[in-house]
């Protein structure tokens, strides 16, 4: 929210922030439906190539790393080789996502519960359903921030990625945005807004 209206401001618009579901929200933007119901994106998106076909992203305003969260009190594992290696271990993420993709990476698909929403992945968590989530570190402090004494994030990332907003194809939108972040980046916003939040910093 903080950085969409910092955006704002610098490009002379007025931001509505409207809830959606991910795959509502990628299908939109993705030229699916009804296109009008969005302008821009912004849920922690990874830019990648595949998503590049159908939606434009922005520049990456913030470096992200896929780790494992898992139960506070959890000692059968805390580097993701660890993980890996023990069998009877199964992670939980959001179908869909590049946090799927980097669990089958690390375990393959068998070893995976797909959830609809990510918050049902985090309780099922918290419930003893699975043995970890993987989730992207800025998030991940998040979640471990309003349940400090049920989880943490373990270990080294398991991968490194960018985020970005997505835009439809061809928006006007790409350019304003990309130049309010990158003046953004040179003026510290960024960074002073992501020292506020997480414990990371912007993209170089």
């Amino acid at each position: 929210y903080d950085i969409f209206a910092d955006i704002c401001g610098r490009i002379n618009c007025a931001p509505e922030f409207v809830e959606t579901s991910w795959d509502a929200m990628v299908a939109v933007m993705g030229g699916q439906g009804d296109n009008t119901t969005f302008d821009v994106g912004a849920d922690g998106i990874t830019i990648t190539e595949a998503r590049a076909e159908h939606v434009d992203f922005s520049m990456p305003y913030i470096a992200s790393q896929q780790v494992l969260m898992a139960r506070i009190d959890e000692d059968r594992f805390e580097q993701p080789a660890d993980f890996a290696a023990n069998t009877d271990l199964v992670i939980g993420t959001q179908l869909g996502t590049t946090n799927y993709e980097a669990a089958k990476n690390l375990v393959g698909e068998d070893r995976i519960v797909a959830y609809d929403q990510f918050g049902t992945a985090v309780q099922a968590l918290i419930n003893g359903d699975v043995d970890a989530v993987m989730i992207d570190n800025v998030a991940g402090q998040g979640y471990v921030g309003v349940n400090a004494d049920k989880l943490k994030l373990t270990g080294d990332a398991v991968e490194s990625e960018e985020l970005g907003f997505i835009f439809a194809k061809g928006s006007p939108l790409v350019a304003p945005v990309d130049a309010a972040l990158q003046s953004m980046m040179d003026d510290g916003t960024l960074d002073t807004l992501f020292s506020k939040w997480f414990d990371t910093e912007a993209a170089e």
